[in-house]
């Protein structure tokens, strides 16, 4: 899972009519941070995995916002 997530998430690139947004999320600084008895556990994985997922979700309900506004404007 740890591999498909590195390989995934920094390129993870949505669409919204023509519009480009991408995310560059360096999962390497995520799977740092955490003490070597977390990183040891084999659990980890999955937990880096759910932690990006939501900073993704956040940050592309972040752009969206303001892509629905921006395309609000005259």
């Amino acid at each position: 899972m740890r591999d498909l997530v590195n390989r995934l998430v920094p390129d993870v690139v949505q669409k919204l009519d023509g519009d480009v947004l991408r995310f560059d999320i360096p999962l390497a600084q995520l799977e740092g941070a955490a003490p070597k008895m977390e990183r040891d556990h084999p659990l980890h994985p999955l937990l880096v995995a759910t932690a990006t997922g939501a900073l993704l979700l956040a940050h592309t309900a972040e752009h969206v916002r303001h892509w629905i506004a921006d395309r609000g404007k005259p």
